[in-house]
């Protein structure tokens, strides 16, 4: 497979933070890269839902040194898109103060919308496994409609890595497996570690964008705006959103 190299188009800051179940719809702690990079002197973020609704959530007093969002309006986000089973929460900063947020749940797939529904698949997490043999897998859910072996391509530090895939049952679940080196060459190339944090996110029909993260929540790969929601979505007024309670 041939490797092709292009200008990726920048775009904000993105991170990821395990989900305090404990204070699930009560409070979340960002992690430090919010600080140091996407903190603009606010009381007060938006977050934008799957569903394209905008929330304005309250930014409040840094604890232990981290800003952590609150209030009524964090509150109905949960309720309304996240769920007490999602491990990680995935912001992605798409203008100043306002971040599209979504979760994982503990295999990695996308949970959104009441009971886990979701109209559109759009995104795995995986982590880097300790061995090269090991089958990278993807959900099948992912890349419906491909051929039992098919290709697929990968943009990660725009740089588009090809792969075949084969379906299998892997785990007793659907699943794409990725042949070749493909997946080893992106690890190598980034110079990713065992159980690094990834996240896949699909552009078009076998199109993924690749994503790596750092310990801290912070991006490993160049951020590359996914049009996060672009999408057809439904948008209730703002003045709405920004009700007090």
């Amino acid at each position: 497979m041939t490797n092709f190299v292009f200008i990726y188009r920048d775009m904000g800051i993105e991170f990821v933070i395990l989900q305090d179940k404990d204070k699930f719809s009560e409070y979340q702690v960002l992690p430090e890269v919010y600080n140091e990079e996407a903190y603009h002197g606010n009381k007060s973020i938006y977050i934008v839902s799957s569903e394209g609704y905008r929330y304005k959530v309250s930014l409040n007093t840094p604890r232990y040194g981290l800003w952590y969002v609150d209030g009524p309006k964090w509150t109905e986000f949960c309720n309304r898109s996240l769920n007490e089973d999602v491990q990680m929460l995935h912001f992605v900063e798409e203008s100043e103060d306002c971040f599209y947020v979504t979760g994982y749940n503990n295999d990695g797939k996308e949970v959104v919308g009441y009971d886990g529904n979701i109209s559109t698949y759009r995104r795995f997490k995986t982590t880097v496994l300790p061995y090269p043999h090991l089958p990278q897998v993807i959900p099948g859910e992912l890349l419906p409609g491909l051929k039992e072996l098919d290709e697929v391509t990968i943009e990660a530090n725009g740089i588009l890595y090809e792969s075949y895939v084969r379906h299998i049952t892997y785990g007793g679940h659907n699943v794409y497996r990725l042949l070749g080196e493909t997946w080893n060459k992106l690890v190598e190339d980034i110079g990713l570690e065992a159980g690094t944090t990834c996240v896949l996110t699909k552009e078009s029909g076998n199109m993924l964008w690749f994503d790596a993260f750092n310990n801290d929540g912070s991006l490993i790969t160049q951020p590359v705006f996914k049009g996060a929601a672009t999408l057809r979505k439904r948008q209730l007024k703002l003045d709405f959103f920004e009700q007090s309670k």
